[in-house]
């Protein structure tokens, strides 16, 4: 994952957040 590339997301969509604030739970699951 492109952490840039998440934090250009996030100021492009908030709703982007919820995505990948998931993908980050996964991820330490």
């Amino acid at each position: 994952m492109n952490l840039g590339f998440s934090n250009i997301k996030i100021l492009d969509k908030p709703e982007s957040i919820i995505g990948i604030s998931l993908l980050i739970i996964f991820a330490y699951s």
